[in-house]
């Protein structure tokens, strides 16, 4: 006999009992690979969410999720700043939504507006003379360090977010073929530099391999530049400018040529 259909109700209270159960566990010495199956099965549960969304009627009073929290949301499993095409790319890959680099265009406007107290923000990351970087967007709860970018932290963050990909592509399951393929593209499109990855194969060790041996050469003087322009960024008094950065000045030359 076929199973029921859960009502709103009993899937309600089947997401209450499930809560309460890893509150209950949360002291518990619990296996790391069950920890990293349970992992797995709320994500794929909040994708199922998301589809669910995206297909009632509901979709246009809210059903979709907002380019802002789709860049939060990709950005704070990421843990490092990162470009517009990949935070798209990424979020495609991972939480199989429709977040393109287009869309997110107005945004770092669209935040300069927004109430800069009590909310995580989409920001700029900043260059070690604290004024607004190009190219990299960060989280506003981040420490002041790793909003920073020096000489070698783009490189420093571009290795950090490969090997958070080859992290999802190792505990993803065979069975979801979809995000692994997804998820495959990307490191193929983003980390073709690194040694192990090929149009052909993604060899995790070597690549892994590959970012220790980099990390190892420039990841120290990064933290060194970073560190120390983070630390005049915190006796910023003005919290827009800590959080936008400082803008360049407009500079003129004087007694030239009208």
């Amino acid at each position: 006999m076929p199973d029921e259909a859960l009502t709103p109700e009993d899937l309600a209270a089947a997401v209450a009992n499930l809560q309460r159960a890893l509150e209950r566990a949360g002291g518990a010495d619990l296996d790391p690979g069950l920890l990293g199956a349970i992992d797995d099965s709320l994500t794929a549960a909040r994708r199922t969410v998301r589809r669910m969304a995206r297909t009632t009627g509901g979709q246009a009073r809210g059903g979709r999720r907002t380019v802002r929290a789709q860049v939060i949301e990709a950005l704070s499993d990421l843990g490092v700043p990162a470009s517009a095409p990949l935070i798209s790319a990424y979020h495609q890959a991972i939480f199989e939504s429709d977040l393109t680099a287009y869309g997110m265009a107005s945004l770092r406007r669209d935040e300069a507006r927004r109430s800069l107290e009590g909310e995580v923000l989409v920001v700029p990351t900043l260059t070690p003379q604290l004024a607004p970087a190009r190219g990299l967007l960060a989280l506003s709860t981040w420490p002041d360090w790793l909003r920073i970018t020096g000489v070698y932290s783009e490189r420093v963050n571009h290795l950090y977010v490969v090997r958070r990909m080859l992290d999802h592509l190792e505990t993803l399951p065979e069975s979801d073929a979809d995000r692994r393929n997804a998820l495959t593209q990307v490191l193929r499109t983003f980390g073709s530099s690194l040694d192990g990855i090929s149009f052909n194969e993604i060899d995790i060790a070597t690549t892994r391999a590959a970012i220790s041996n980099q990390l190892a050469l420039i990841e120290e003087k990064d933290r060194e530049v970073r560190e120390e322009a983070a630390a005049r960024l915190g006796q910023e008094s003005d919290l827009s400018r800590r959080m936008f950065g400082t803008p360049k000045p407009n500079l003129r030359v004087v007694g030239g040529d009208e």
